[in-house]
Order: structure tokens, then sequence, then C-alpha cells
């Protein structure tokens, strides 16, 4: 239902349902099992969407990160899927106008995308962009 919600524009009705799920998830202690713990990132992860969507960018960066935990948890430190998650917490950052951590983070996201994607991906050109965008803003 979340992502649905997302998906239809609906952020303050997807952000009810995600966060009953969050609850849902820590009340079971899932951190280190591998489904769970990756069904939490995705949850999180569709968290900070919404509160992206509903300027709530301090719970974006929180979201985001509690993600990225859960991945780390159970891929590695080391994994390429977490370049986008990485993405997204430096996407929260900017738009918190914290843009050290955006350039910090972005510049990790677009290391690991360069090593896994090649220089010509056009997810490495959005990251660059974004980079690009939070020079100017600064």
């Amino acid at each position: 239902m979340g992502r649905v919600n997302l998906r239809e524009d609906k952020p303050e009705q997807s952000l009810t349902v995600l966060k009953e799920a969050t609850k849902i998830i820590e009340a079971n202690d899932v951190k280190g099992k591998k489904t769970a713990s990756l069904l939490a990132a995705s949850i999180l992860n569709n968290l900070g969407i919404a509160h992206e969507k509903l300027s709530h960018r301090k719970e974006a960066i929180h979201s985001f990160l509690g993600s990225l935990n859960y991945k780390v948890s159970v891929l590695g430190e080391d994994h390429p899927s977490l370049a986008n998650t990485i993405h997204n917490v430096a996407n929260a950052y900017s738009e918190n106008g914290q843009y050290d951590q955006a350039m910090e983070a972005y510049n990790e996201s677009l290391r690991r995308k360069q090593s896994s994607l090649g220089q010509n991906h056009p997810s490495v050109a959005l990251t660059l962009n974004n980079i690009g965008a939070v020079h100017l803003s600064r």
C-alpha cells in the first residue's frame, strides 16, 4: 500500500502505512536476518521518499540512513546496490541545506556507480548532475 500510494502521489497516506510497517519491523528485531533486513531497508527507503515529498527533510535523512544501515548489515560495506541508497541520503542532505554532507555522499555514490556501472551509465550522469547542483547551491 505504501508504495502504491507513493506512485499515486499520496504521500500522506503512504506515510501512515509505512510508519505502521516500520513499527512491525522494529518490534521483530530483524537486523542481520537477510530477507527481513532487506524488507526493512525497502520500507525505510519508501518512508524516506514519503518524508521528502512532504518536505520532512530531517525525517527523510533519518529514514534513508536507516535503510542504508539495514542494507550494510546483510550485504556488507562494498555491495554495489548501496550506491542508490547513498544517493538518496545525499539528496536528502542537499534538500536540507547540508551541502558538505550531500557532497560527501554524492561523491561516495558516484565512486560506487562508476565502479559497478561504468563511466558512461545514465545513473552516473544523474549523480554528476546533482554534484553540480550542490556546487551551485553553496
